[in-house]
């Protein structure tokens, strides 16, 4: 606030809206891709490892499709703290696209991928137990009504 005022406080949510939109899309698409394929070869309900590896995969594809923007966000965000680093332009630094462009000049498209790995560490448990609690839950809903 100091330093930026209060549009330092929303330093990179433009990318972050934009990138959560093929973050969502992907990761469900897969999962539930993942899951019908499953139930086409077997008669069994999906059991709670085969739902954690769905999440797993679709993890992975929906964070490899919205890395980017996160690179750009966290990029943004940390520009208002320090201003140095794999910056080509400070100027062009200091929007969305101009950080965009700035990692493609300096690292190429790889560099957009700098970070993915431990980002995967964080999503691939969280996805894959949120849908594999998601499903169990809706089983024991779905019991309990048939039951009643």
């Amino acid at each position: 606030m100091k330093l930026e005022g209060i549009g330092g406080l929303y330093k990179g949510l433009v990318p972050s809206l934009i990138g959560v939109v093929p973050l969502v899309g992907t990761n469900m698409t897969v999962y539930e891709g993942l899951k019908r394929k499953y139930a086409e070869t077997s008669s069994l309900e999906p059991s709670v490892p085969v739902l954690l590896g769905c999440g797993a995969l679709a993890s992975c594809a929906g964070t490899a499709v919205s890395y980017p923007f996160a690179l750009v966000r966290t990029k943004l965000q940390a520009d208002g703290i320090r201003k140095t680093g794999n910056v080509v332009n400070a100027e062009q630094s200091l929007t969305m696209l101009g950080t965009f462009r700035s990692v493609l000049v300096a690292d190429g498209l790889p560099g957009f991928y700098r970070g993915y790995t431990a980002a995967l560490l964080k999503s691939i448990p969280a996805i894959s137990i949120s849908y594999a609690v998601y499903e169990t839950t809706a089983r024991m809903f779905d019991e309990n009504e048939k039951k009643k």
